[in-house]
């Protein structure tokens, strides 16, 4: 048997798919995999969340989950749109799984659609992360240049390392020193610079019905050494529902079925589900050019995150 840790984090507005990213995990799992999964959630959110997470284990019964309460660690973090408190818990797993050595983050906007004990087994000799390049021209962070800048929704964690190196003290220090587009990816990677293994696209291949088309889509496919999307889709290990719109609350997502494959499997499979509409034309330019009269760049972000709803 190979014993994989997975570590996810999710508050109550992602209970749902945490579930239906757990029941693709269990569903492609091979016969010697067993997946052991920590569940960095804060109390509210464990007692609304145990009764389906449990039905969903006892689905499939090799596997095991244990939850961890983050005790109110980075309560005072800043969070951006749809990235809330639950995205920093990935940084508490080297300290709270100190019986491992290695450790996989999945986000829960993911489906899995192969096993990851190969992903696991990922050779990580003096390196501290492995991940996939976005590969866009428009990602990066300070002097991370694009095109080593990864997604953090998919990590393997050398966590040997990360305590040995004290990763975690030096994440706390960034975070409260900056004001980061992305609140974990960048710190993520500028931890990571010039010390993490780029995985092959397939194990993150990032999807989104804003960013994912046109040139941008052209470029990712270039990028990555790939001619045709639904066939990266098809040879995908792990597929990422990036971005504040999903498959479950947008119905016109790129690839949605794949989503709904295994939400039909989920506990939830009988839940409604409740779609919202993408902003007109009008908005949009309204938003943005009311926007400009800000000056400080900054504020000028959260102006649009407070009333930019999709």
């Amino acid at each position: 048997m190979t014993e994989i840790p997975v570590v996810i984090a999710f508050d109550e507005n992602y209970l749902m798919p945490a579930c239906v990213m757990l029941t693709s995990l269990f569903e492609n799992a091979d016969p010697e995999t067993v997946y052991r999964i920590f569940i960095f959630a804060d109390l509210e959110t464990r007692q609304a969340s145990m009764d389906p997470v449990a039905r969903t284990l006892a689905l499939y019964g090799r596997h095991s989950v244990e939850w961890h309460d983050p005790a109110g660690e980075f309560a005072g973090a800043k969070n951006r749109h749809h990235l809330t408190t639950a995205n920093y818990y990935r940084f508490l797993i080297p300290d709270v799984l100190s019986q491992y050595n290695k450790a996989l983050w999945l986000d829960v906007d993911m489906i899995v659609k192969r096993d990851l004990a190969e992903l696991f087994s990922t050779e990580m000799d003096g390196m501290y992360l492995a991940a996939v390049r976005i590969g866009l021209k428009n990602a990066g962070v300070q002097h991370v240049p694009w095109d080593q800048y990864f997604n953090a929704g998919l990590l393997l964690m050398n966590l040997a390392l990360w305590r040995q190196d004290n990763l975690t003290g030096q994440v706390r220090e960034l975070i409260a020193a900056n004001d980061f587009s992305c609140p974990t990816q960048d710190p993520m990677n500028l931890i990571g610079y010039q010390k993490t293994v780029f995985l092959p696209v397939e194990y993150n291949v990032y999807l989104s019905p804003k960013s994912m088309k046109g040139q941008r889509k052209s470029d990712y496919l270039q990028f990555h050494g790939w001619s045709s999307f639904p066939a990266l889709v098809e040879k995908a290990a792990i597929l990422h529902f990036v971005e504040n719109l999903k498959p479950w609350n947008f119905e016109d997502y790129p690839e949605r079925e794949e989503w709904f494959t295994y939400f039909r499997r989920s506990v939830f499979n009988d839940a409604e589900l409740q779609f919202i509409r993408r902003p007109s034309c009008i908005r949009k330019f309204t938003i943005k050019f009311l926007s400009m009269f800000i000056a400080d760049k900054k504020k000028r972000r959260k102006f649009r995150e407070r009333i930019w709803k999709v």
